[in-house]
């Protein structure tokens, strides 16, 4: 399969996490799931921005460095850094089972999912969505 170089579609895709995320928090016991959905949303979002800005899709999944490639752009994006490293914890560790250390407390995933909207809003805005 060969990503997409359409910026909408990468937006669209980054809602639809959301909405997921939204969804699964609603029914409860899946707060790996939340927090993995939130973590997607935000990638795909800030790779939605840098395909928009700078016309090229940006490898790889850490939302630090997606979010200084973004900062790179336009410095505002320093906002959304505190976010971006929170939910950067939730790409391997809520996908696989570990012994200890990633439980993903109700709690937790609230917090991530209120960061994931955060970002989202704040880069589509920044996209003149």
């Amino acid at each position: 399969m060969v990503d997409s170089k359409k910026f909408e579609d990468w937006v669209r895709k980054a809602e639809q996490d959301l909405r997921g995320a939204q969804t699964l928090l609603k029914h409860g016991d899946a707060n790996e799931l939340v927090a993995f959905h939130s973590q997607q949303a935000v990638e795909k979002i800030l790779k939605a921005y840098l395909l928009h800005k700078a016309e090229k899709l940006a490898e790889g999944h850490s939302l630090v460095y997606l979010n200084r490639e973004c900062q790179r752009l336009d410095k505002d994006f320093s906002q959304t850094m505190a976010d971006a490293r929170e939910l950067n914890n939730y790409y391997i560790e809520t996908r696989y089972p570990a012994d200890e250390g990633t439980e993903v407390t109700n709690n937790d995933a609230k917090e991530g999912l209120a960061a994931a909207v955060r970002v989202v809003e704040f880069t589509k805005k920044k996209m003149g969505l």
